[in-house]
């Protein structure tokens, strides 16, 4: 083997252990960020254990839509982070949703982007009493761009099944404006 040859090698060992060390000591870092000695707004709580049940494949079907869409979580468990790819009345549709917890707010605060719309949804959310998480934001009205109060629920139907439901503004008030069944995959 060539000089060279030998230290490419060495440079390619080299830099796989430099990386090995780098996501072994990132991972500590976020454990390390996960509680101990901060401060307790900056902790995980139970509301975050709630965002690990996304985590995972679904298959996502309603009548005018269907996808799937891949859940992970990130940032040391403090969020949760969906990319959704399907199609809609037969046109293709990309998304993406991030939901996080703040204790500080001790509410969850949601965005979500997608391919159809230049708006990004933005919303704050509580789990009630039933175990429904609410999310309330505000929406542009698809035909006029007027801005209004929109909603979104998601209820857990079973540990492998939950349903997003939507309401936008109609006519002033909030109306159903669709829902989503996720299914994990297994």
């Amino acid at each position: 083997m060539s000089k060279s040859a030998l230290w490419m090698v060495a440079l390619l060992i080299g830099s796989g252990v430099w990386v090995g060390v780098s996501v072994a000591e990132e991972k500590e870092k976020e454990e390390e960020m996960a509680g101990a000695g901060m401060p307790e707004w900056v902790k995980l709580t139970d509301d975050h254990n709630e965002l690990k049940k996304f985590v995972g494949k679904w298959k996502a079907s309603s009548p005018m839509m269907s996808g799937t869409s891949k859940t992970e979580m990130m940032h040391g468990g403090r969020f949760v982070r969906a990319h959704f790819s399907g199609t809609a009345e037969g046109f293709e549709m990309k998304g993406e949703w991030t939901c996080g917890y703040s204790p500080a707010l001790k509410k969850f605060q949601s965005v979500w982007m997608d391919s159809f719309s230049p708006h990004v949804y933005t919303a704050t959310g509580v789990k009630g009493e039933d175990g429904k998480i609410t999310f309330m934001g505000t929406d542009p009205d698809m035909m006029t761009g007027a801005m209004g109060p929109a909603k979104m629920v998601i209820e857990w139907k079973d540990k492998d099944t939950y349903v997003m439901s939507f309401f936008v503004t109609k006519d002033g008030e909030l109306a159903p404006h669709g829902m989503f069944t996720y299914t994990r995959v297994k």
